[in-house]
């Protein structure tokens, strides 16, 4: 596709400036001053603040600040949720199923369900990022996961008690791994203050309801976010209010143009983020060649 482009631009005629840091555009008798030339229209592209390596530091808000254009409140998306346990890091380099579910204090946000990783001091994985950006209470947001979503309470209490009196010379670690993998059951066991070795038959009521509980409900307190070296994306970005839907035209300056990550749209995994930048960029060009050719 890069190729593709670079040919169809030598085609046109097209001039490609490389290694040029734009830190100001100032508009002049409907001209652009970009450093030492002047542009019929300008399309701000320089996405979000999450590729610093790649070029999109965040500078070009201040470059749409500078036209009037309002920034909302940035934040890394689509990135891992911290976690500050010691006890958790046991737990490095798992991967499970589940349906998790992120609270700000008693408020359920948003549930996801997919494939959970475990790092040594946070949770990824696809429903995870899906989450992150819903982040924003450090002292009362909490992650709550159901290892066993495909398995009902009632299901699994009728599991361990049969399993009790059919097999009571099983392990409990045994037991859970026949549901979740053997770093998760002693994980779980240890929440269910559950010794290892503990035969099955020994298991009391208050034993299994623990067990129950905490494959349905295992809680980790969020203690932030990876930062935008990490993300994906960037939450937030300028108000997408403020550029013409039908032509990505800011509303506040003609000529300007915006699109992809530097506007106030995310989207979850999936490519919809990708999407989003190819269409927006798509439009944009467009809008802004009709522009130049309307204004003769």
């Amino acid at each position: 596709i890069r190729e593709a482009l670079i040919k169809t631009c030598e085609v046109l005629n097209i001039q490609i400036f490389t290694d040029t840091k734009i830190e100001r555009i100032s508009a002049k008798n409907s001209m652009f001053l970009i450093n030492d030339k002047m542009f019929d229209a300008v399309i701000i592209a320089s996405g979000g603040k999450s590729a610093k390596a790649h070029g999109s530091d965040g500078s070009g808000y201040s470059i749409l600040k500078s036209f009037g254009h309002k920034i909302t409140e940035l934040s890394p998306a689509l990135t891992a949720l911290k976690i500050n346990d010691k006890k958790f890091k046991t737990l490095k380099g798992l991967r499970v199923k589940g349906t998790c579910s992120i609270f700000a204090g008693k408020k359920l946000l948003k549930s996801e369900f997919g494939e959970i990783q475990f790092t040594e001091d946070a949770l990824s994985g696809i429903p995870v990022l899906n989450l992150s950006h819903l982040y924003n209470d450090k002292k009362n947001s909490y992650m709550v996961i159901d290892i066993c979503t495909e398995f009902s309470e009632e299901y699994l209490l009728n599991y361990f008690t049969e399993s009790r009196y059919k097999n009571p010379s099983l392990r409990t670690e045994e037991l859970l791994t026949g549901l979740i993998p053997q770093k998760l059951a002693y994980f779980i066991m240890e929440l269910s203050k559950i010794k290892e070795s503990t035969l099955s038959g020994k298991l009391t009521n208050k034993d299994i309801d623990s067990l129950i509980f905490h494959l349905k409900n295992l809680e980790f307190r969020i203690d932030g976010v990876r930062d935008f070296d990490y993300s994906q994306v960037t939450c937030g970005g300028a108000v997408s209010e403020d550029f013409f839907t039908e032509s990505l035209m800011s509303r506040k300056q003609k000529g300007l143009f915006a699109c992809g990550e530097i506007l106030n749209v995310n989207g979850e995994c999936g490519g919809y983020n990708l999407h989003f930048a190819w269409t927006s960029g798509r439009l944009a060009g467009a809008s802004a060649v009709k522009y130049i050719n309307e204004k003769g």
